[in-house]
């Protein structure tokens, strides 16, 4: 409260922003123990890891191809 003294806000002003900070962190939680909830999709396909690693090879490849290093081999 003395913060809101110190802005020159108003109780009213005050109350409110506390009103909407709290009403926003329940519909997060409310809206996080839905996603929570939800059956998850089966996994298919590559995994993250893999998927950033093919993403590195390709970039290394691109930096090695435009120098004119064609013949250099990209590692993992």
């Amino acid at each position: 409260m003395h913060a809101t003294l110190r802005r020159g806000q108003s109780l009213q002003a005050f109350l409110h922003e506390v009103l909407e900070r709290e009403a926003a962190s329940a519909r997060n939680v409310a809206w996080v123990r839905e996603m929570a909830a939800r059956p998850r999709a089966p996994r298919t396909g590559p995994s993250t890891r893999e998927l950033i690693e093919a993403g590195h090879r390709e970039r290394d490849r691109a930096i090695l191809d435009a120098v004119g290093l064609h013949d250099v081999p990209v590692f993992d």
